[in-house]
């Protein structure tokens, strides 16, 4: 009798730094920002079913991400926990646990994810996903799945969900490997796929009107004022220019990043500059004078203060990034 056929184990990984996060979603195109400080690592954990990924993360410092979704695969996301609000750009929408995300193939998605936050993924090739709408959710509105949608989705549905990933993490942990059988992936896809689109179709059972118009402004400034910020990083960008470009007062501004990004515009340019310095320290090899002339590139003309900010942000010092050296870590 032939022995039951073995794939590779899945894989969990963790990091400190954002640049490894940019795999979050399966064959997604990503930018990943840290905007809050590094001081306990985000864990990347990864399924792959005959079909379907499952991807799961938690994440140890507040992030931005932006990119594009993988363009032949149906992406749902569902938000497990979110300690405190996350904000979706791409829908104008805040959003906490119990929510998931629908995405399209090459869906824009846009998001800025407190600290704490945890999701699971599900990435669904186009076909595998067409076949099973049309057997179980037919009546999927076709805006929604042209568009996507966040969405909140019934405490029933969601808790299915939130039981199949918790036995999944437990599953992964056990060390005789289950989920190394293709046998056992076949059905944890099946029920996978139950679940999430199970979620999907309560979710839009109770999809709302397009938000207040007053709120998608809000968002459209926000995203007014991070691409002035965005468009300038290395040069000096005054609160008070960016106020005077934006027709708003300081204290409108300060009130815009801290609901919609919780920090302030000025920590917020800081740390985008903080950020440039990162990518650009891994991007070099190391050599003498390396970081400070990288720092006083993107703004920082004081080394002690910068080394500070740098080390509080990322959990290590700028030395240690440049070259990725082991030792540092």
């Amino acid at each position: 009798m032939d022995a039951p056929k073995q794939a590779p184990a899945p894989v969990v990984s963790r990091t400190f730094g954002p640049e490894a996060l940019v795999a979050v979603v399966r064959h997604a195109n990503f930018r990943a920002t840290q905007l809050g400080v590094g001081d306990s690592p985000s864990t990347l954990a990864h399924v792959r079913c005959p079909q379907v990924s499952l991807d799961m993360l938690e994440l140890g410092s507040a992030m931005l991400f932006k990119g594009a979704m993988a363009a032949d695969l149906y992406t749902i996301t569902a938000i497990i926990r979110c300690p405190t609000p996350g904000h979706s750009y791409n829908f104008a929408s805040a959003f906490a646990d119990g929510c998931i995300g629908f995405y399209p193939p090459g869906g824009q998605a846009e998001a800025m994810i407190p600290r704490g936050y945890g999701n699971a993924t599900l990435t669904i090739p186009g076909d595998r996903f067409r076949q099973a709408v049309d057997t179980c959710f037919p009546e999927l509105p076709a805006a929604v799945l042209r568009h996507g949608a966040g969405m909140k989705v019934p405490a029933p549905e969601f808790r299915a969900v939130q039981r199949l990933v918790e036995i999944v993490r437990a599953t992964m942990a056990d060390p005789e490997q289950p989920l190394a059988s293709a046998l056992a992936r076949e059905h944890l896809e099946a029920e996978l796929m139950a679940a999430f689109l199970t979620a999907l179709r309560g979710g839009c059972g109770l999809l709302v009107p397009p938000p207040d118009v007053r709120i998608g402004r809000r968002y459209q400034l926000l995203a007014r004022a991070r691409e002035l910020v965005d468009a300038h990083l290395t040069e000096p960008m005054p609160i008070d220019r960016l106020c005077a470009e934006l027709g708003l007062s300081r204290r409108s501004l300060e009130y815009l990043f801290n609901d919609l990004l919780g920090i302030s515009p000025a920590v917020y340019l800081k740390r985008m500059r903080l950020n440039g310095v990162r990518a650009a320290l891994l991007r070099s090899e190391p050599e003498r004078g390396i970081v400070k002339r990288l720092a006083l590139d993107w703004g920082f003309w004081h080394w002690g203060h910068f080394s500070k900010d740098y080390g509080y942000l990322f959990g290590e010092s700028p030395a240690c990034t440049c070259g990725k050296q082991p030792a540092c870590r």
